[in-house]
C-alpha cells in the first residue's frame, strides 16, 4: 500500500524555525558581539569637547556598523527562504497534478454509484406508498360509510349497504387484511342500522303527515271563519285611522312651521359661528407659516456652521496626512542612504 507524503516519519531530527533562524545568522556569535560592544562603549557620555564628541561618533559608527551587518545578513536570510517557499510551492503544484486528476475521477464514479442506488431506494419507496396508500384508501372508504350514510336518502343507503355486502376481503389488503375485515364489519352493521332508523322515521313521518293534513283542514276552516270576522273589524278600524289621519295632518302641519320658524334661527346662528372659524383657521395658518419660516431659517443657518466646521476637519486631517506623507518619504531617503554605504563608507 502506497503511504502518503505526510505520514512518511523523518529520517534525522530536524532543526525547529527558531533554530534555523539563530544558524542563518550566527546568532551566538553575533550576539556575543553586540553585548561586548554595548558594554565597551557604556562608559561614554555625554562629550563636553571636541575629542569626547569624535569619541561618541566613532562608538556610534561602530554601533551602526554592527547593527546594519545583522540587517543584511537577515535581509539575505529572507531572500533565501522566500525562494525555497516558492519552490516549494511549485514542487506542490507539480505532485498534486500527478493525482489530482485520478482522484476526481474516481470521486465521480463513487458519487454516480451513490446517486444511482438512492434513485433506486426512493422509486422503491414511493412504489410501496402507493400500495400502502391505495389499500388505506380502500378502508377509509369503508370506515367514512356510516357518517355518508347519516346524510344520504333511504335509496342512497339501500345502495351503499350492497356495496359494502359485496366487498371481498382478500390477499389484495395485504398486511392490512385483519384490520380491512374488522372496518367492513363495522361499516356494514352501522349503515344497516341507520337504514333501519331511516325506514322508520320515514313510517312515522307519513303517519304524522297524515294528522297534520287532518288538523289543516280544521284549522282552514276556523281561518276561514276569522277572516270573515277579521275583515268587519278592519273596515271599522279603517274609518277610525282615516279620522285620526285627518286630525294628525293638521298638528304636523303646525308642528312644520314651528320647525321652520326653529330652522332658521338655527341656520343664522350656525353662518355665524362659520365665519368666526374661518378667522380662527386662517390665523392659525399664518402663525403657522410664520413659525415654519423661522423654523426654516434656523436650520439653514445650522448647516452652515456645521458645512464650514466640516470643511475646517477636513482641511486639518489633510494638512496632517500631508506631514506624515512627507515625514515617510524622509525617513525612506534616510534608510536608502544608509542601505547604500559600504562597510568603508562606514
Amino acid at each position: 500500500m502506497m503511504t502518503s507524503l505526510s505520514e512518511e516519519k523523518p529520517v534525522t531530527t530536524e532543526l525547529t524555525v527558531v533554530q534555523r533562524a539563530a544558524i542563518a545568522l550566527q546568532s551566538e556569535t553575533a550576539a556575543a558581539h553586540l553585548i561586548e560592544l554595548a558594554e565597551s562603549t557604556k562608559d561614554i557620555a555625554a562629550p563636553t569637547n571636541r575629542a569626547g564628541r569624535d569619541q561618541c561618533h566613532a562608538a556610534a559608527m561602530a554601533a551602526l556598523k554592527a547593527r546594519t551587518a545583522v540587517t543584511n545578513a537577515a535581509k539575505e536570510a529572507r531572500a533565501d527562504a522566500t525562494a525555497f517557499s516558492k519552490a516549494v510551492i511549485a514542487e506542490e503544484a507539480r505532485l498534486v497534478a500527478l493525482i489530482e486528476p485520478e482522484e476526481i475521477r474516481l470521486k465521480s464514479l463513487r458519487d454516480a454509484y451513490d446517486a444511482e442506488q438512492e434513485r433506486i431506494k426512493r422509486e422503491a419507496a414511493q412504489r410501496e406508498k402507493a400500495r400502502v396508500d391505495a389499500i388505506a384508501e380502500r378502508i377509509q372508504k369503508m370506515r367514512d360509510a356510516p357518517v355518508t350514510a347519516a346524510v344520504a336518502s333511504i335509496e342512497a343507503c339501500e345502495a351503499m349497504l350492497s356495496d359494502l355486502r359485496a366487498v371481498v376481503i382478500d390477499e389484495s389488503f395485504a398486511e392490512f387484511q385483519k384490520s380491512a375485515g374488522v372496518v367492513l364489519s363495522a361499516a356494514t352493521d352501522s349503515v344497516s342500522a341507520i337504514l333501519a332508523a331511516k325506514v322508520a322515521a320515514a313510517e312515522e313521518s307519513a303517519r304524522v303527515k297524515a294528522e297534520q293534513e287532518a288538523a289543516a283542514a280544521a284549522h282552514a276552516a276556523e281561518v276561514a271563519e276569522f277572516n270573515r270576522q277579521k275583515a268587519i273589524a278592519d273596515e271599522h278600524l279603517r274609518q277610525e285611522r282615516a279620522k285620526a289621519k285627518a286630525e294628525q295632518e293638521e298638528r304636523d302641519r303646525i308642528a312644520a312651521e314651528a320647525r321652520k320658524a326653529e330652522d332658521a334661527r338655527i341656520a343664522a346662528e350656525r353662518a355665524a359661528l362659520d365665519e368666526e372659524r374661518a378667522k380662527f383657521d386662517a390665523e392659525q395658518r399664518r402663525l403657522r407659516e410664520y413659525e415654519a419660516q423661522q423654523r426654516a431659517a434656523i436650520e439653514a443657518e445650522e448647516k452652515k456652521l456645521r458645512d464650514a466646521e466640516d470643511a475646517e476637519r477636513r482641511r486639518q486631517e489633510e494638512a496632517e496626512m500631508a506631514r506624515r506623507a512627507a515625514t515617510s518619504a524622509i525617513r525612506k531617503r534616510i534608510d536608502a542612504a544608509l542601505d547604500r554605504l559600504d562597510d568603508e563608507a562606514l
